[in-house]
């Protein structure tokens, strides 16, 4: 018995299993995204009971998926698509950047050759297109569940439109600041990942390589347990606070990690996301640690340095950049200041 008062199986048997009962496992396709977090994730009432008796973490049904999903040997050529069926999402396949301090250099995306509307393909990694996550809008041309030809690994790809000046300019933006953060390191795992940049010299957005997230975003959470009537686990409102504090930790000051402080980089250049709501709040399984996902800070569309907020040009930003004005603190409306200001305490709010 643990310390809860749960009784755990003296002990479990394992026996070998036949081709049909393998067969009959439960699977769920790895090009659908999950929505809704499991049971484990974040409720409470149920969260132990799921874990000590549900046949899905029996140590048979883990031998029969650890069966099925066992990835295909690279002698034989891959099944398609459509009858491709796994839960595994993981994404480690790149290693930080050094020379983050150079990364505002970079004003173009590099150019690589057309490529087909169901393929990208990026010089350093070919992928195929799965499906659309997202609608198009006047910020963002849309964004796609893409697959990686080669390790069947599965990442985001964020068009990013390059139509005026201006959206030219976000796009340059945002992809810096990802890979500013990028090359330091990352280690408390918070932001968003990036994998890979490019434009095709001939579309009319360019695209970004970006971290899958398979739990959706926080708003999809808070809108379920509305829809269900459930009340929100306080521990996993502490996990959220804590890692968007981590986040913020090293966009405004180059901390890698908040428990030590001496993990601060020099001569860092300050990032203020300013745009932070839940629907910019992503959830994913990859690199979970205990019951709850990984929460990760998303979508720096609005990102600005201290200099441009001085300057202004991050209220036009935000104006034209941020979807949902009820998240901005109540000092940078037009009705409270001759001028709006942003910086890092809108961040904060």
């Amino acid at each position: 018995m643990d310390q809860q008062g749960f009784t755990f199986p003296a002990q479990i048997s394992i026996r070998p299993l036949s081709m049909g009962q393998m067969l009959r496992a439960p699977q769920r396709d790895r090009h659908e995204p999950s929505r809704t977090f499991p049971p484990s994730a974040c409720d409470e009432d149920i969260r132990v009971k799921t874990v000590r008796s549900s046949p899905a973490y029996s140590s048979t049904y883990m031998y029969q998926h650890r069966r099925q999903t066992a990835p295909y040997p690279r002698s034989t050529p891959s099944p398609s698509i459509e009858t491709r069926q796994s839960g595994s999402y993981a994404h480690t396949r790149t290693s930080p950047r050094e020379n983050y301090s150079h990364i505002d250099d970079r004003d173009d995306f590099t150019s690589t050759p057309s490529r087909p509307s169901s393929t990208l393909n990026t010089g350093k990694a070919s992928y195929n297109i799965i499906k659309p996550l997202g609608e198009p809008s006047d910020i963002n041309a849309g964004t796609y569940l893409i697959e990686d030809r080669l390790t069947e690994d599965l990442f985001v790809e964020k068009r990013l439109p390059l139509t005026t000046p201006f959206a030219r300019e976000r796009a340059t933006a945002e992809r810096n600041a990802l890979f500013q953060i990028d090359g330091a390191g990352n280690s408390n795992n918070n932001i968003i990942k990036i994998y890979d940049s490019f434009y095709d010299g001939m579309a009319d957005y360019s695209s970004l390589v970006l971290e899958h997230c398979d739990y959706g975003t926080l708003q999809d959470f808070i809108d379920r347990y509305i829809r269900e009537r459930k009340q929100c686990p306080e521990a996993f409102a502490w996990r959220v606070l804590e890692s968007i504090s981590a986040a913020l930790c090293i966009c405004h000051h180059g901390i890698r990690d908040p428990a030590v402080p001496m993990s601060r980089l020099p001569e860092w250049n300050t990032l203020c996301h300013l745009d932070i709501r839940p629907e910019n709040i992503f959830l994913t399984s990859s690199h979970q640690q205990g019951f709850y996902p990984r929460i990760v800070l998303g979508n720096f569309a609005c990102v600005a340095t201290p200099e441009s907020c001085d300057s202004g040009l991050a209220e036009i930003v935000v104006v034209h950049q941020s979807g949902d004005s009820r998240w901005l603190p109540p000092e940078i409306t037009p009705s409270s200041s001759p001028r709006p200001v942003q910086g890092r305490s809108t961040d904060i709010w």
